[in-house]
C-alpha cells in the first residue's frame, strides 16, 4: 500500500477561497475507488474488489483496511455511529437478484487468516429485489428504488416498514436531492426524475439531453442545480418544485461528473479540467476559480470541518479550503 503527504497549495485571485491538497492515498494492487463516504469523523473508501479502507479523519495516516462479509458488495451506506459501533445498509448482488442487509459493526476482525481481515458484523434485515436501482441517504431518511417501488424510511424505523410509492423509472440512479417534499433524483442519460412526497405524484423529464450525474438544491435561492456529464451545470427555479424553470447554464470544458455545495459556493468534479468553484448569484451562475493539474471525477464537501474529499479511480485525496 502507498501512502504519501503532499502540500500543493492553489493560490487564487483575491477574494477566492484557498485550496491546499493535504494529503493523498492511493489504492494497492491496482484497485480503484468506487464509493467514498464519512460517519462521524470516520472516512470510508469502497474498493472494487470489495475491500472497506477507512481512516480517522484527523489521522488519514493511520488507515486500515478490511472486509464485510458480502459477497457482490456493489456500495455500503453508513447511517449512523454510537459509542463503539457503526451501522449501514450493504447493497448486494448475486445472480439475478440484489439484497439490502441492514448490519453494525466495531470495526473489529473475527477472521485474521485473510489478507486484508474480515469485519465482524451483526446483522439485522436482510431484503431481496430484482433490481435495486440506488440507495442514498437525505438527512435522516433512508430511500432505495427497486423494482417498480421508490422506498423511504427514518434512519431509527424498522427497515422492514418503510413507506412506499409507486415508482415507474427503472434506471439507475447516482444522486438525488430534496426540497421540501420533493425529491429530485439524477439518472443519467434518463434525465431527471421527480417524486412528489407527500402526494405520491411521479414523473420524468427525459427530454433533458446529455447525462445528468449530479444534482444540488440551494434552498434559501430555490434553485436546482444540474451537472450534466455533457452540457455542464445548468440552474432551475424550484419556487414551483414540480415545474423547474431554467435559469442559467455554465458550460465546462471539462466532463461534468459531480457537485457539491459549499459556503464558499458549488465545488465541481470536472475531470479532465481538475476542480472549480463557481457561484450562483441573482440566477447566474459563474466560475470563481479552476483548478487544474490533476484528474477529478468526484467531490464531497465537509461542513464545518473545511475540507474537500476528492478521488478519481485508485487515488484519493483531501483539500483544505477557507476563504481568504
Amino acid at each position: 500500500m502507498f501512502l504519501f503527504l503532499v502540500g500543493c497549495e492553489h493560490k487564487p485571485p483575491a477574494n477566492t477561497p484557498s485550496f491546499l491538497i493535504i494529503w493523498e492515498w492511493k489504492a494497492p494492487q491496482q484497485n480503484f475507488i468506487r464509493q467514498t463516504s464519512i460517519q462521524d469523523n470516520t472516512v470510508f473508501l469502497l474498493l472494487n474488489n470489495g475491500e472497506i479502507a477507512y481512516f480517522s479523519l484527523d489521522r488519514p495516516h493511520e488507515i486500515t483496511t478490511g472486509k464485510l462479509p458480502f459477497e457482490g458488495l456493489i456500495s455500503v451506506l453508513w447511517t449512523t455511529k454510537t459509542s463503539n459501533e457503526y451501522s449501514g445498509v450493504a447493497w448486494t448482488t448475486a445472480g439475478t437478484k440484489s439484497s439490502l442487509t441492514w448490519f453494525s459493526t466495531s470495526l473489529a476482525t473475527n477472521i485474521t487468516n485473510t489478507q486484508p481481515p474480515t469485519f465482524a458484523i451483526t446483522q439485522t434485515l436482510s431484503l431481496t429485489y430484482t433490481k435495486i436501482y440506488g440507495l442514498w441517504q437525505i438527512n435522516d431518511t433512508l430511500f432505495w428504488a427497486a423494482d417498480d417501488t421508490l422506498f423511504m424510511l427514518p434512519i431509527d424505523s424498522q427497515p422492514d416498514q418503510p413507506q412506499k410509492i409507486p415508482f415507474p423509472f427503472p434506471f439507475p440512479i447516482v444522486d438525488a436531492a430534496r426540497y421540501k417534499n420533493t425529491l429530485y433524483l439524477a439518472q443519467q442519460d434518463k434525465g431527471l426524475s421527480i417524486v412528489d412526497l407527500k402526494t405520491k405524484k411521479t414523473t420524468n423529464f427525459s427530454w433533458i439531453i446529455g447525462s445528468v450525474e449530479s444534482v444540488v438544491v440551494v434552498e434559501k435561492e430555490h434553485t436546482l442545480i444540474l451537472g450534466d456529464r455533457i452540457n455542464g451545470l445548468r440552474a432551475y427555479d424550484i419556487q414551483n418544485p414540480w415545474n423547474p424553470r431554467f435559469i442559467s447554464v455554465y458550460e465546462s470544458l471539462g466532463n461534468t461528473l459531480d457537485l457539491a455545495l459549499s459556503p464558499q459556493g458549488f465545488w465541481l468534479a470536472d475531470q479532465y479540467n481538475g476542480v472549480s468553484l463557481l457561484s450562483l448569484k441573482e440566477g447566474h451562475l459563474s466560475l470563481r476559480t479552476n483548478i487544474t493539474g490533476r484528474v477529478i471525477s468526484h467531490v464531497l464537501y465537509l461542513p464545518g470541518k473545511e475540507k474537500l474529499l476528492l478521488w478519481h479511480n485508485d487515488l484519493f485525496s483531501i483539500a483544505s479550503v477557507s476563504n481568504q
